[in-house]
């Protein structure tokens, strides 16, 4: 929900490059696109899409817990493009930052799968907030 307009949720395909310095740290480039639909509670007949691009710099550190499972946490910033068929609306580009987590489990054949949690804030009026939930796939090289 934002002001009168109201969200849907969506699936996001993405991909991220780890670059890891040590065991523990790395520095982190991502980049997703999201679409949605969107719609006016003064207009609720009338639908909307939005779609988004995010591409991000961040660092990570994690924690091996077991044999086969990893924590890690990281920060990130970058830059939101924003693009709605709305036509009351503007498309815009707008800077994000944000913290999350990840949780990942690997196995002998360098491989992991996982998820990863985001909280993403925009310096926009539109979509301020979001809380970003991840299934992953990953392939350590």
């Amino acid at each position: 929900h934002d002001g009168t307009d109201f969200y849907g949720t969506t699936i996001t395909p993405g991909m991220e490059y780890s670059y890891l310095f040590d065991s523990h740290l790395a520095i982190e480039g991502m980049g997703r696109y999201a679409t949605t639909q969107g719609y006016d509670e003064n207009e609720p007949s009338v639908g909307y899409n939005i779609d988004m691009a995010h591409f991000d710099l961040g660092t990570k550190y994690s924690w091996l817990l077991a044999p086969d499972t990893r924590f890690g946490c990281r920060a990130f910033a970058g830059t939101r493009l924003l693009f709605t068929t709305k036509q009351a609306a503007k498309n815009e580009c707008c800077a994000e930052c944000g913290i999350g987590g990840s949780l990942n489990l690997i196995n002998k054949e360098k491989y992991a799968a996982g998820v990863n949690f985001d909280y993403v804030h925009a310096f926009s009026s539109k979509m301020t907030d979001r809380l970003v939930i991840n299934a992953v796939w990953q392939i350590i090289l």
